[in-house]
Order: structure tokens, then sequence, then C-alpha cells
């Protein structure tokens, strides 16, 4: 019987890692949440986050051996991908039985290309993971009930083939799922525990950005009720006094936003939050909502700083009246952290000048500013049509695709050029110099 789970989080480079460690490091709630639900369900369940925790390949294997588990689930990202296949590959050479099943987000779009590049992963596992997950446990254990094929969003083999089987739909009443169980993962080890995703899929047609691809385009939310009930467990749980919304975009659903924050002053708990939005969604009134509910910190995408590329990227927003809410929310009282992308396919000298002058007039404004190069990642529009739009991907390895670290030029701008402007971004508005 399958009954023993282990989920490991692999972990890009060791340099990312210790910035992270040292960051806003939290649990992968996504993990948390299908562990969750198999947990609900009978399974025992143990989480190793490559992330926080450091182990030897000796002393890998030998924690590994404890725990005895029958199938390995692994949540691959596109930068950590390099890692975690040696993972796999270490694992597979010390434990032949083991069946592993990787997904995430590079999974789900790289899915067939792994299992054919990489014998020893046995399952890959698309999109949103709890049921799908789930449903192949019950399929192994009972595979006269439950034939592979029934098993939607999977990929595996079937003798000489690989098999994609039809994508599952989406989850719809997500106040369905459980909250995630806290006792999976040491506290000790991240520097922040309080973390909440409330929503799946986005309305958004970013170019940049795979949240559509993976989660759907339509916007699926908890309830204001339900949010309130998991802030209220847990806080009661660890008494922890800042929590972390990670939905891409919390503030699509004004009304549930406003009876989310009416709740939250109701349960009169000592917490202040942050939450990530978009600019085009914002108003005055919803500004008010948030701060009045300690909203301390709201993390907003402005991404160019020039009005024909954020038209070019499907950004969908107006650049002075996205500013002129991030300086009325600042002037509030509430922090912002804006992010900007250097490289887009129709960026030029002129354009970054223009958006690196928006974020020094933002800087001197008391904004905090994030800078990252352009990333095609898989899943994105720019990665599927790199060639029609004109951008060329540089990257040899998938451990290159990081924000950090330009992988892509177009005929305006060589990678050089854009290593230099990204520098040029890291010292005038980190450094300091």
């Amino acid at each position: 019987m399958y009954k023993k789970i282990l989920f490991i989080i692999s972990s890009s480079n060791s340099i990312a890692r210790a910035v992270l460690k040292k960051s806003n490091c939290t649990p992968n709630i996504g993990v948390l949440y299908i562990a969750s639900v198999l947990k609900m369900h009978g399974y025992e369940v143990k989480i190793i986050d490559m992330l926080v925790e450091d182990f030897t390949a000796k002393g890998f294997i030998e924690e590994i051996k404890l725990f005895n588990p029958d199938i390995i689930g692994m949540s691959i990202f596109t930068e950590a991908y390099d890692n975690a296949i040696e993972i796999i590959k270490m694992i597979k050479k010390n434990f032949k039985d083991i069946k592993i099943a990787v997904g995430g987000p590079h999974a789900t779009f790289e899915g067939i290309n792994m299992m054919r590049e990489i014998e020893e992963i046995d399952y890959v596992i698309r999109y949103e993971g709890e049921f799908t997950f789930l449903l192949l446990l019950e399929h192994l254990n009972y595979p006269d009930s439950i034939g592979i094929e029934k098993v939607k969003s999977l990929i595996y083999r079937k003798k000489s083939d690989i098999v994609c089987n039809e994508k599952r739909g989406y989850i719809e009443a997500l106040d369905v799922l459980p909250f995630p169980v806290l006792g999976m993962v040491d506290r000790d080890k991240y520097s922040e525990i309080f973390a909440l995703i409330t929503s799946r899929g986005c309305p958004g047609d970013c170019v940049y950005c795979s949240s559509k691809a993976m989660s759907g385009g339509k916007y699926r939310y908890r309830s204001a009720e339900n949010i309130i009930s998991e802030v209220y467990y847990i806080y009661n749980k660890t008494k922890e006094s800042l929590f972390e919304i990670y939905d891409d975009t919390f503030t699509v659903n004004k009304s549930r936003v406003k009876k989310f924050c009416k709740l939250l002053k109701e349960v009169n708990i000592p917490v202040i939050w942050r939450c990530q939005s978009r600019a085009d969604v914002l108003t005055e009134e919803l500004i008010h909502n948030l701060y009045d509910a300690d909203c301390k910190y709201i993390h907003i995408g402005i991404e160019s700083g020039n009005q024909i590329v954020l038209d070019k990227i499907g950004k969908k927003i107006k650049l002075k009246e996205a500013l002129d809410k991030v300086i009325y929310a600042k002037d509030l009282g509430i922090n912002i952290y804006c992010s900007f992308i250097i490289g887009h396919y129709c960026d030029t000298i002129e354009t970054i000048e223009e958006t690196l002058e928006t974020i020094r007039d933002l800087k001197n404004k008391g904004i905090s500013i994030g800078v990252a190069s352009c990333t095609p990642y898989p899943g994105t529009f720019i990665k599927e049509n790199a060639e029609e739009i004109g951008l060329n991907i540089h990257a040899k390895r998938w451990r290159e695709y990081q924000f950090g670290n330009p992988i892509v030029s177009n005929k305006d701008l060589s990678l050089d050029d854009l290593r230099d402007y990204l520098f040029k971004g890291f010292k005038e508005f980190f450094i300091g110099n």
C-alpha cells in the first residue's frame, strides 16, 4: 500500500538560497495545501524543504531511509530544476522502488520533455496538485478500481510511450480545501510562518507571467469568512503578529476585500499584514479599507516607466494613474513596494532610461523598489513566442533562469546592455552609490 508520502521542495544555488533565507522566507504554501489534503484522507506525510534544511548527501539518504516513504513528491521551479534532477537521480540510485512524482510550474509546462529526458521520474502532475496527487495514490492502491487513465492532469509512461492525460478542471470551491497543517514544518527554520493563499487564477494578460497559464484566467477566490477563520486559527496557534497574503492579486474582488477588512477589525487580533495588488483595481476607498484593517505593506507591479511598453506587455494600466495611486497609499501611511522589469521584448535604451527615471522619482518619494531582468519562464507568452516577437534567449541551463541574471536580448538591446542596466539599477537603488 502507498501510505507514506514525502514531499521535497528543491532549492536553487547556494547564493540564492542564502538570500531567501535572510529575507521573508516562508514555507511553500502550495505544497502544504497538497499535503494537508492527503493527511485529511488518512495518508502519512512528511516535508523536507531544501531551502532551509542543511543535509550532506549521506544525511539526506539517511533521512529518507528513516521515514521510508512509498512515494516522493517534488515541487520544481525552473531555477531549481537542475538541482532537483540531481536529487531525483540520487534518490532513485539508492531507493529503486520509491515512486517519484514531480509537480509545480516547471513540471506543468515542461512535463513531457522532463519525462523524455529523466527516466527516474515516474509521474508528472500538472496544474493544481491537490486532487491529482490524491487520485494518483488511490490508483496506486486500488489499480483495479481506478485506472491510471482516470487520473487527469497526469503524465506517465506506458511501455515505451509517454502518455499525457486530459487536463483536470480547476478547483472552483476553494473554501473546501483544508487549512495547511502547521505541524509539518519547523517554525524556527523560517523567518516568517504566517502566510496564506486566498485566490487562484489571474484575469491579467501580462506576457512575462505564467500565472494565467498555470492557474487559469478565471479569478477563483475563498470567501472572506473562510480567510478570517484561517487567520484566526493561525494567530491562535502561533501568536505571530505579521501575516502575508501571497495571491498574485489579492484585491481583484473589491467587495470580498472590504468584507475581509471589516471582519479582521471585528475579530480584533493584534496583527499587521501585507498583500499584492494590481494598480488598476485599487481605488482610494479600497486603499482606506486596507489601511484601516492594518494592511501595512502592498506590493504593486508597475514593470515599466514607458506607457507604450506597458501596453505591449499586456499590463493594462495607465502609468500616471498607477503612480498616483502608489503615492496616495504611501501618503496615507502604507509601505509600498513597486517592482520593475528591465529587458522587455519591446524595451529600448530610451524606454529603460524612462523606467530608471520613474524608479528614481519613486525612490525619492519613499517608495521601496524591486528591479528584475526579464526572464522568459516556461508558460509565459514571451517564452512560447520568443522567435515571433524578436526575443533572443541565451540561457543554456534552467538554473540560469533567475530574475537577477539577464538571459535575453532584442534588436535594440544586447545581453551586455541589459547586464549593465541591471547592475546600474542594483547599484543605484540598493547599494546606494
